[in-house]
C-alpha cells in the first residue's frame, strides 16, 4: 500500500512537472515570437507605419504574456507617431507605462519594457520639442535597463540622450552619452551599423565648437556603413553632412548631400522631412548665387509649413530667407517688409536673429542709411563675440570631458570607492593635469594667433610696397621730370603760336599736379577737384567736340577732407576714353560729377550717359591697359584693412539696373575720419 502511494506520488509530481513545463515553454515561444516579429518589421515602421500598426495589433490578439503583449502595443504607438497620428501614439504608449508602473520594476522584463516605452516617448517628446520632458524620459529609460537582461538597447538610448543635450548646446554632457553608447557598442559587439547614429552626432558636435577636424574625421567613419544603415538613418546623415559643409561654407558641395536627403525622403510618410531638405536646398540656392532655383525650393517648402500651423521662429525664419532673396534681386521694398515684421526674441532661435541682424545691416545699406548699418553692425559682432565665447567655453569643457572618460580615470574611480584618502589624491592629481591641459591650450591658442598676426602683419607690408610701385609705375611710365623740364624749355618758343600754348600749358600744369601727389596715398578734396578740371581741360582744348561736364556741389562740404589720390581722376580719366563711342554733335554725351557731405559721410558720384561699363570690352585696346582702376581697387582693399569703417567703392552699369537707362556711374563713399597711415 506505502508502495503504491508513493508511486501515485511520483507520477503526479511528473505530471505536474510536465505541466509547468509546457507552460513555461509555451511563454518562451511567445516571447520569442513577439521579439522576432519586431526585429524582423523594425525598420518598415518608419516607411508603412499603417499596415505595421494593424500587423502589431493583429498579433497582440493571440498573445497571452502579458509583457509581449504591453510591449507590441508600444510599437504600435510609434507607428502612430510615424502616421501623424499623435495622440493616439501617446495613448499606447502611456498604457505601457501604466502597466510597467504597477509591477515591480527591477525583475528584468518589466525594466526591458519600461526602458523601451520611456525611450520612445523621449523620443516623441523631443521631436514636438519638448526637450526637457524628453530627458526626464530618456534618463528613466537608461536606469530602467540597468535592471535589464538584454542590454543591447542601451547604446540608441544614450544616443538619444546625448542627441538631447545636443540641441539643447550642452556639448560636454552630449560627447559624454555619446561615448558611453560607443562604449556600450563595442561591449556589445553591435557593428558599425550603429556606431554610425554615434559617429554622425559627435561629428555633429565636433562641427558646432568649430573643430573641423575631428568633425571631417568622424563624418568619414560615419560614411562607411552608409549603405547598410535604413533609409531614416540615411536621411539623417545626408542631411547633417549637408549642413556640415553649409556651415564650412562649401556650398557645392553642400547641394548633392541635400539632394540625396530629398530622394531618401520621398519614400517617408512624414512630409516635414521632404520640407527640411527644400528649405536646405532654397539657402543653398541663395548663397550660390541662384535665385530662381532658390525661390522654387523655399516656395515648395514654406507651403508644407504654412499648411501644419507653424510658429513663431519657423514663419520668422522663411521670413528670412524670403528677405535674402529679395536683397540679392535689389527689391529693398520687399525686402523691408518681411524684415519688419514683428517678432518675439524669447521664442526666436538666436541664430535667426543673428542672420535677421546681418539682412538688415545690409538692407540699410543698400538703402545708403550708415547709421543704421552700423547699428546692427554692431549686434552682429556683439553675437560673433558671444558665439566665439560659448564655443571656447564648449571646446574646453569637452576636452575636460574626454579626459574624464579616459580608462585610466575609470579604473582610478573603482579604486577611489576602496580608499576615501587615495581619492582625495587622485582627485588633486586631476586638478593639476586639468589645469596643464587648459594652461597648454592657451598657449597654443596664443602661439597660433601671434604668429597669425605676423604673418598678416608682413603680408600688409608687402602689399603696401607693392601698391607703391604699382601706382609709380602708372604715374611715371615716361619719366615725368623730363617731359615737364622739355615743356618749359619749349613752351616760350611757341609763343607765337596762341593755338599750341595754351593746351601744352594744361599739359605742363596736369604733369606737375602728377608729380605732387605722387609721394601721396591721400590728398584734400580740393586738389584732387583741382587736378581733375585741369585734366578735362587739357581733354577739351585737344577735341572741341567734348561732352558736356556739369559739376553738382552741395553748399557744406569740407574741401580739405582727405580722399586716396586719384579715386576721381581714374573713373573720369577712363569715362572719357572708353564712354563715348564719338563726339559727335547731338549725342548729348555728358559726364556729371556730384560731391556731398552727410552723416560724417563724404559721396562722389560720378556718372556718364555713354555705352556703359563693360569691364572686357576694352581688354586689349590700345586706349589703355586697365591697370589705374586695378591699382585703385587694391588700394581701397588695403587701406580698408586698416579701418572699422570702409571706403566703398562702386562701379555699375546703368543699363543692367533698367532698359532706359544707359551709361556708367562710379559710388565713393569716404568716412570722414578715415585713416590713410599704413
Amino acid at each position: 500500500m506505502q508502495a503504491k502511494t508513493s508511486l501515485i506520488l511520483l507520477l503526479f509530481l511528473i505530471l505536474a512537472s510536465c505541466c509547468h513545463r509546457t507552460e513555461k515553454g509555451y511563454k518562451e515561444t511567445n516571447v520569442c515570437h513577439v521579439d522576432s516579429i519586431i526585429s524582423l518589421y523594425k525598420d518598415s515602421m518608419l516607411s508603412q507605419p499603417v499596415q505595421m500598426k494593424n500587423l502589431l495589433f493583429d498579433n497582440r490578439k493571440g498573445v497571452s504574456d502579458s509583457i509581449s503583449y504591453y510591449k507590441l502595443t508600444v510599437f504600435a504607438g510609434l507607428c502612430c507617431y510615424h502616421n501623424y497620428q499623435t495622440d493616439s501614439a501617446f495613448l499606447l504608449n502611456n498604457e505601457a507605462l501604466a502597466f510597467c508602473l504597477r509591477q515591480d520594476s527591477t525583475k528584468p522584463r518589466i525594466a526591458e519594457l519600461k526602458a523601451y516605452a520611456y525611450n520612445y516617448l523621449g523620443i516623441m517628446l523631443q521631436e514636438t520639442n519638448r526637450r526637457d520632458s524628453a530627458l526626464v524620459c530618456l534618463l528613466k529609460a537608461y536606469h530602467a535597463l540597468s535592471y535589464a537582461d538584454d542590454r543591447r538597447k542601451l547604446p540608441d538610448i544614450c544616443i538619444n540622450i546625448a542627441d538631447n543635450y545636443a540641441q539643447s548646446g550642452d556639448f560636454p554632457e552630449a560627447t559624454y552619452y555619446y561615448r558611453k553608447a560607443l562604449f556600450a557598442s563595442d561591449s556589445l559587439n553591435m557593428g558599425e551599423q550603429l556606431n554610425h547614429a554615434i559617429y554622425c552626432g559627435m561629428a555633429r558636435i565636433y562641427a558646432d565648437i568649430d573643430n573641423y577636424s575631428l568633425a571631417e574625421h568622424y563624418y568619414k567613419l560615419a560614411e562607411k556603413a552608409f549603405d547598410r544603415i535604413s533609409p531614416y538613418e540615411q536621411f539623417f546623415f545626408a542631411n547633417t553632412r549637408g549642413n556640415y559643409y553649409y556651415i564650412t561654407e562649401q556650398y557645392a558641395q553642400a547641394l548633392p548631400w541635400f539632394y540625396k536627403a530629398n530622394r531618401i525622403s520621398l519614400n517617408f510618410k512624414k512630409q516635414i522631412y521632404r520640407a527640411i531638405t527644400d528649405s536646405n536646398l532654397g539657402e543653398v540656392y541663395l548663397l550660390l548665387g541662384k535665385p530662381d532655383s532658390a525661390l522654387h525650393y523655399l516656395d515648395k517648402a514654406n507651403k508644407y509649413f504654412s499648411a501644419s500651423n507653424p510658429d513663431e521662429s519657423t514663419v520668422f525664419y522663411f521670413n528670412g530667407l524670403y528677405a535674402s532673396l529679395a536683397l540679392y534681386q535689389n527689391n529693398l521694398k520687399k525686402a523691408e517688409e518681411l524684415l519688419s515684421q514683428p517678432y518675439d526674441t524669447a521664442t526666436i532661435n538666436p541664430t535667426y536673429i543673428y542672420l535677421h541682424n546681418k539682412r538688415m545691416e545690409e538692407l540699410y545699406a543698400k538703402k545708403g542709411d550708415f547709421r543704421k548699418a552700423y547699428e546692427y553692425d554692431k549686434k552682429v559682432q556683439s553675437y560673433n563675440d558671444s558665439i566665439r565665447n560659448t564655443k571656447a567655453i564648449n571646446y574646453i569643457a569637452e576636452i575636460d570631458s574626454r579626459y574624464r572618460q579616459d580608462t585610466t580615470l575609470l579604473k582610478r574611480d573603482i579604486l577611489i570607492a576602496q580608499n576615501q584618502t587615495q581619492a582625495l589624491q587622485f582627485r588633486n592629481i586631476s586638478i593639476l593635469l586639468t589645469s596643464i591641459l587648459v594652461i597648454f591650450i592657451m598657449a597654443v591658442i596664443l602661439t597660433v594667433i601671434y604668429a597669425r598676426r605676423k604673418r598678416e602683419q608682413r603680408y600688409v607690408k608687402q602689399m603696401a610696397t607693392i601698391i607703391k610701385l604699382r601706382m609709380e609705375n602708372v604715374r611715371n611710365r615716361i619719366s615725368p621730370h623730363f617731359i615737364f623740364n622739355v615743356l618749359n624749355v619749349v613752351i616760350p618758343a611757341l609763343r607765337p603760336y596762341d593755338e599750341l600754348v595754351k593746351p601744352l600749358h594744361l599739359l605742363v600744369q596736369a604733369i606737375r599736379n602728377n608729380l605732387l601727389v605722387s609721394e601721396k596715398i591721400a590728398i584734400t578734396l580740393s586738389e584732387e577737384i583741382e587736378i581733375v578740371r585741369n585734366f578735362l581741360d587739357l581733354k577739351q582744348s585737344i577735341n572741341k567736340e567734348f561732352p558736356t561736364i556739369k559739376w553738382e556741389m552741395a553748399e557744406k562740404v569740407d574741401m580739405q577732407t582727405l580722399i586716396p589720390s586719384m579715386i576721381m581722376q581714374i573713373p573720369i580719366e577712363n569715362a572719357i576714353k572708353y564712354a563715348f563711342d564719338s563726339y559727335k554733335e547731338g549725342n548729348n554725351n555728358s559726364l556729371t560729377i556730384k560731391i556731398s557731405e552727410t552723416n560724417e559721410m563724404l559721396s562722389i558720384y560720378i556718372e556718364d550717359n555713354g555705352t556703359g561699363y563693360n569691364p572686357d570690352r576694352f581688354a586689349n585696346s590700345a586706349k589703355g591697359t586697365g591697370t589705374g582702376l586695378k591699382v585703385l581697387f587694391r588700394t581701397i582693399d588695403l587701406l580698408n584693412t586698416k579701418n572699422q569703417q570702409k571706403i566703398e567703392f562702386k562701379i555699375e552699369n546703368l543699363g543692367t539696373l533698367s532698359t532706359e537707362l544707359h551709361g556708367t556711374k562710379v559710388s565713393v563713399i569716404i568716412p570722414a575720419k578715415y585713416n590713410y597711415n599704413l
